[in-house]
């Protein structure tokens, strides 16, 4: 999400120390001015004018004066009329406040014309600022997906890998092929592609072959980029005072040494978080595919009729194997028999020799 800098009109600043925005437009010109110095400073001011307001009292009149109902209508004008001319000049004064912070960075945004050339009134603007800028329609999503493919012809396949990515306007992130040329192949490519073109694409890589896995996944993003803009300023602020710290230093070389600790601490912050900021950036940005495309095996070709003494050569090899196959497959079962023929043996010896004795008697 990219802000640009003052978008709180100055209506807004003067809803809001009134009360008078809803929650969601309070909360959003609330993060606004906890960013921004000259917002800050513009809502003390009108806090201030609105506390004084607040406690403005006005005394009780001597109890000679008349009582309200027999004073006459022009002498409730004549009353008012100081009221009233305090009103008109601070009326007079804000409009010349409001001409002069034109080229301010305070200022809230350019003049505004309609589509014919008729202008825009400001309270039009601000409402337009406030649900532009402050109203998030979409939320920010960070997109995956994962695919397994199935293909007949591999070197094909990979190039038109390569021919769609560059067709959506995205990158090859890593690439790893695996297999011997003859034998079935096998590749595995991390493809980054602008989040919008994702599912074209998909559709585009699926022609390639047979899918045996499909997934996709969509991660909203969208409070964890407000909390790192929030933390990045926060951390910019706090480098801007220690560095006026720094140059205004009157401590001793202990208290120097501090405050050039906890710049170095604090930049290492701002370094780390812009490079999350980027890497999320990237995320919205490009969404990510997984793509894994195995080749099917091939039949074996056939080698035609073969020569007699081909096949007698043959025969007699494979008797070989078959004869030596017999030998290793009777070792491997006198191996797995004789231990247990050894046990019985030795269980039924001494039966035996009682047996057989009782009957030499």
């Amino acid at each position: 999400m990219t802000r640009t800098d003052h978008q709180a009109a100055l209506e807004d600043l003067m809803a809001d120390v009134d009360g008078e925005l809803t929650p969601a437009q309070s909360a959003a010109v609330r993060a606004h001015v906890a960013g921004c110095r000259e917002c800050r400073e513009v809502e003390a001011k009108l806090r201030d004018v609105a506390g004084r307001l607040a406690t403005w009292t006005i005394e009780e009149p001597p109890a000679g004066l008349k009582s309200p109902a027999a004073v006459r209508p022009m002498a409730r004008l004549r009353r008012w009329l100081p009221i009233a001319a305090a009103l008109v000049v601070a009326t007079g004064a804000g409009t010349m406040w409001l001409a002069s912070q034109r080229d301010s960075p305070v200022r809230a945004m350019p003049a505004a014309m309609g589509a014919a050339g008729d202008t825009v009134s400001p309270r039009s603007i601000a409402a337009k600022a406030v649900s532009e800028s402050f109203v998030q329609v979409t939320p920010l999503l960070a997109r995956t997906a994962r695919l397994v493919l199935v293909v007949t012809g591999f070197d094909t396949a990979r190039a038109e890998v390569e021919r769609v990515v560059a067709a959506a306007e995205g990158f090859v992130g890593n690439l790893t092929i695996s297999g011997d040329r003859g034998s079935p192949q096998s590749l595995r490519a991390t493809l980054r592609v602008p989040g919008p073109a994702l599912d074209a694409t998909l559709a585009q890589l699926k022609r390639l072959g047979r899918v045996t896995i499909e997934s996709r996944d969509a991660g909203d993003v969208t409070q964890q980029s407000a909390d790192l803009d929030a933390r990045l300023t926060n951390a910019r602020t706090s480098e801007k005072r220690l560095n006026d710290i720094l140059a205004n230093r009157t401590g001793d070389v202990t208290d120097v040494l501090n405050v050039e600790r906890e710049i170095a601490r604090v930049r290492g912050d701002i370094e780390k978080m812009e490079a999350t900021r980027r890497n999320l950036d990237r995320r919205i940005t490009f969404a990510t595919i997984q793509l894994e495309m195995v080749e099917e095996a091939k039949a074996e070709l056939g080698l035609g009729d073969q020569s007699l003494s081909g096949r007698l050569r043959n025969a007699a090899v494979e008797g070989w194997n078959t004869a030596l196959d017999s030998v290793f497959e009777a070792a491997l079962f006198i191996a797995q028999v004789a231990p247990t023929m050894m046990l019985w043996g030795l269980a039924l010896v001494i039966p035996y020799r009682m047996v057989r004795r009782r009957l030499a008697r």
